[in-house]
């Protein structure tokens, strides 16, 4: 499920950290601990964890995977 925010003009989308796990077919603690190494940025919004789309898919070339 995408969240749409506007941000300073913006419409940013954000995804659920569960979705980045079924996406690369991970555990949810996996993607969990990238974000507490920082490998994957994400931001706390409506108290859950969530990742810009634009970030994730950074992440995504940066290790040259594609979904």
């Amino acid at each position: 499920m995408l969240l749409n925010v506007l941000y300073n003009g913006f419409m940013e989308e954000y995804m659920l950290l569960k979705e980045i796990a079924l996406i690369l077919k991970v555990h949810i603690v996996t993607v969990r601990r990238w974000v507490i190494k920082g490998i994957l940025p994400a931001y706390l919004l409506d108290k859950a964890y969530r990742v810009k789309k634009s970030d994730f898919e950074k992440f995504m070339s940066n290790r040259r995977l594609k979904v």
